[in-house]
């Protein structure tokens, strides 16, 4: 799983694998350890959740980000290569969102 974070965006990018993965388990998740402890990382995550829409939080080093189930089974049936969404932020601002299908793996 890919993922690129700019200005007011947020864009995660999955194998074919991890969208079967997200369908069936509810979760793909990565972490970057940055140092050789590991005590310090980041880490980032989508899952599945039964509100609809998808939504994002970010917390003790970890970004996570939920997507409806039902949007999930269809990216993973290919029926659908991106799923859109817009997350409120405190303040009246939004980040956009974007879960796609990586097809340059």
């Amino acid at each position: 799983m890919k993922l690129r974070v700019f200005e007011k965006s947020i864009r995660l990018r999955l194998s074919d694998d991890e969208c079967r993965q997200l369908a069936s388990t509810g979760r793909v998740d990565r972490r970057l350890v940055l140092d050789a402890e590991e005590s310090h990382s980041f880490a980032y995550s989508v899952e599945t959740s039964s509100a609809s829409g998808a939504a994002l939080d970010f917390r003790e080093g970890r970004l996570r980000v939920t997507v409806a189930a039902g949007e999930a089974e269809i990216l993973a049936s290919g029926l659908k290569d991106a799923i859109e969404a817009v997350h409120s932020t405190p303040g009246g601002g939004s980040i956009a969102i974007l879960i796609e299908r990586d097809y340059a793996q």
